[in-house]
This record gives C-alpha cells, sequence and structure tokens, in this order.
C-alpha cells in the first residue's frame, strides 16, 4: 500500500488476496478528510501473481465497503477502529452483517463478527 505518512490509519481489513486501510487526518476545522487505500491481487495470463494499489477519498467509513456488500463476511479487521470511528464502524457492521446461509454467512457467525467487535 501506498505509505501517506501525514494520514492516520484509522482501520484496516481485508480478506484473502485484498487488503484495504481507510486513512483520515483531521482538517483545521477539527473535520476528518478520509481516504480509502486499497491492494488487490489477480492472476496474469502465466498465474503469476499481480498487485494493485490505489488511493481514492472517501466521504465516510461506510462507503469504503461500497461493492463489499456480498462478501462483508469473510473480511476481518486487521488491527482496531480508531477510538473517533468505532460507534460509526458498529452501525456499518449491523448494515452489511450477511443475513442468510451460506459460506459467507456461517464464515461470518463462526469467527468473523466477534472480530469485528472485537476491534470496535
Amino acid at each position: 500500500m501506498t505509505d501517506h505518512p501525514d494520514w492516520e490509519t484509522l482501520l484496516h481489513f481485508g480478506c484473502e488476496g485484498a487488503g484495504m486501510t481507510v486513512q483520515g487526518r483531521r482538517r483545521p476545522d477539527g473535520a476528518w478528510e478520509l481516504q480509502l487505500a486499497s491492494d488487490s491481487m489477480t492472476f496474469d495470463a502465466n498465474d503469476d501473481e499481480a498487485w494493485t494499489s490505489t488511493t481514492r477519498p472517501i466521504a465516510s467509513l461506510a462507503e469504503a465497503f461500497e461493492g463489499c456488500r456480498d462478501c462483508f463476511g469473510a473480511m476481518v479487521p486487521v488491527e482496531p477502529v480508531h477510538e473517533a470511528f468505532r460507534a460509526e464502524m458498529r452501525a456499518v457492521i449491523e448494515q452489511l452483517a450477511p443475513r442468510t446461509g451460506g459460506p459467507a454467512y456461517e464464515l461470518w457467525v463462526d469467527r468473523n463478527y466477534q472480530r469485528w467487535l472485537d476491534a470496535c
């Protein structure tokens, strides 16, 4: 992931083959400016690993998970959520938590739900 020394890590999460970090910094007015830095792995035609890194601004923690609704149950936090964002992250967890059967739901119930709660 691209190193951004003037940004704090607010949340770092991932699953096999991908990782995302929500970074933030306080503006002079006290509000947070957020960005999402992500790494993902794909395979080329020769089955060699290829990694892609991107960074883009986001407006909220929820926006970091757009496009991840179907796989959220398999994601795990890598470190505790920044204390200023724990309540917001709990709301995101409740919104995105898998609600039906299947592998993602089973993984969620067995392990990942508690990991997210512990991180918040």
